[in-house]
């Protein structure tokens, strides 16, 4: 059922606390499209996967079918990886080729919503994404796909925090898909959700859901790096006015205010206010409010004057400021 792509899955590693009947060897629930392995029985498959694929007389759809057990079981397999993407290449047409990748995005999405520790941050993995988004077509690249691949990286985000991997990818899917123009941010009672049904707005409101998503993760690095990364792109758009409701300085304030009236101490958070306030002009009752607020909230946990006084790392990357210019 998993080797069919048609549907991301669910998959979850089963170990010995969890013994299943007699003659049972994979759990699956087809509604809520979850399936359970366990971890002997997987291994056992990854064997005569292995078999399978480096038989002389295998078939590239037999390779391809084992080729998704061998990454399940390791997903640093790089000969089978590498193999998806030769399959990938050899379909007949372009709608062949389309179909394929597709379904391989498919068997991808599976692995990064799971809650699979490895998988979630695979190097390898999020590479093979990489390029299958890259031989997509551009005539079905939709905003729908800019959605899923984000929604995507945050749930691997959350799998492994601080993961490197999901948000260089992310970086990379959004600076070359102009689709992520046209997510909207619409805030709930539950938190921030994803629509596409403005087509028309800027990058505003997709700065708006990661800010709200850092704030709910302040303790994660990466989440704080890929804003900054966020806001000196919406500065470079023609789309995004510096007077907007999501400007640097707004940010600023609001994530400042968050800190401040929750006691936050997480250094990721912190240090991505000290390289907003190094980088932006702003008013000097902004700045102080800044320092005197760390002060405050950090005194007892660092030498906080040498740490304001302290730049930030140099070449990390471009000015906002100067990125308007």
């Amino acid at each position: 059922m998993l080797l069919a792509h048609e549907h991301p899955f669910q998959v979850e590693m089963l170990f010995e606390s969890h013994p299943l009947p007699e003659g049972t060897f994979v759990i699956t629930h087809v509604e809520d499209r979850c399936i359970g392995i366990p971890r002997h029985v997987l291994q056992r498959a990854a064997h005569a996967a292995w078999l399978a694929f480096f038989h002389e007389s295998a078939t590239h759809e037999d390779q391809f079918h084992a080729s998704s057990i061998l990454l399940l079981l390791n997903p640093e397999h790089l000969t089978a990886a590498n193999f998806r993407k030769r399959f990938v290449m050899a379909a007949r047409n372009n709608v062949e080729k389309q179909r394929r990748i597709s379904n391989d995005l498919c068997f991808l999405e599976s692995l990064f919503v799971s809650s699979l520790h490895r998988h979630t941050k695979s190097p390898t993995l999020w590479a093979h994404r990489k390029w299958l988004t890259r031989e997509l077509d551009s005539s079905i690249r939709v905003p729908e796909i800019s959605s899923s691949e984000i929604i995507i990286c945050l749930l691997a985000a959350e799998t492994h925090p601080k993961n490197v991997y999901a948000w260089q990818y992310l970086r990379y899917f959004m600076s070359n898909n102009l689709q992520w123009t046209c997510l909207s941010y619409a805030g709930t009672e539950k938190g921030p959700n994803l629509t596409n049904n403005q087509p028309n707005l800027g990058p505003e409101p997709v700065i708006a859901y990661f800010l709200a998503w850092c704030l709910q993760h302040p303790s994660d690095t990466s989440g704080w790096s890929f804003l900054l990364w966020m806001l000196t792109m919406a500065q470079k758009s023609s789309m995004t006015r510096y007077e907007s409701a999501q400007s640097p300085l707004t940010i600023f304030r609001e994530v400042l205010q968050k800190a401040k009236a929750f006691g936050l101490k997480n250094e990721s958070l912190w240090t991505f206010l000290r390289t907003l306030a190094n980088r932006l002009v702003m008013p000097i009752s902004v700045l102080a409010e800044f320092h005197h607020t760390a002060r405050e909230t950090l005194s007892g946990s660092r030498d906080v004057a040498r740490w304001l006084s302290s730049p930030t790392r140099a070449g990390a990357s471009q000015s906002i400021e100067d990125s308007k210019r």
